[in-house]
């Protein structure tokens, strides 16, 4: 799939920015950009990580230190997926997703996590199966952790295990920084 540039114009910077970071990314270098907030550094490192990406046939971890880095991150993948052409009525041809932290996904808020306390893990991968709830999740270009909460509430399924299944298989996943140390 053709992956276009979210936004109409490029800001100042932002081309150049792209270039280098998918240059780095095919050399497999490193790349360190220092830039003012506002100048679209998440736009201008996210397209060309995600082009590389999907060459490839491979995932993208994008992680932030902050949750308003992650909607920043959310948002810019949903108008790359709707410029693209990767979003219709038959659903998603590209998905993404924001993970968040277990203590906020526990449906029951008490966080024991085992399937002889929670019923939400009860027979968790046969629940997950025969729903069919993380394709039906997929359908979205980006899922969002209210989304999965929400659905997996309903089903009686954990959500957190919920978002890691959804994670598994989407293009992207945006998370914070903990996700990369510790899958």
């Amino acid at each position: 799939a053709l992956i276009r540039f979210p936004f109409d114009l490029e800001r100042r910077g932002q081309a150049r920015m792209s270039d280098e970071i998918g240059r780095a990314l095919r050399q497999g270098s490193p790349a360190l950009v220092h830039a003012p907030t506002g100048s679209g550094k998440t736009a201008g490192a996210l397209v060309p990580a995600l082009r590389f990406a999907l060459e490839r046939g491979h995932p993208l971890l994008f992680v932030t230190a902050k949750t308003t880095q992650q909607a920043l991150a959310a948002d810019t993948l949903r108008a790359v997926a709707e410029r693209s052409g990767l979003t219709g009525s038959a659903g998603a041809s590209f998905s993404s997703v924001t993970l968040r932290a277990k203590e906020q996904m526990c449906a029951t808020g008490t966080l024991q996590c085992h399937p002889e306390l929670c019923g939400h893990l009860r027979d968790f991968d046969g629940k997950l199966a025969r729903s069919g709830i993380v394709s039906e999740l997929l359908e979205q270009p980006h899922v969002d952790p209210d989304t999965v909460f929400n659905a997996g509430k309903r089903l009686t399924i954990c959500p957190f295990g919920l978002q890691l299944a959804a994670a598994a298989a989407a293009q992207a996943v945006v998370g914070d920084y903990n996700y990369a140390f510790d899958p």
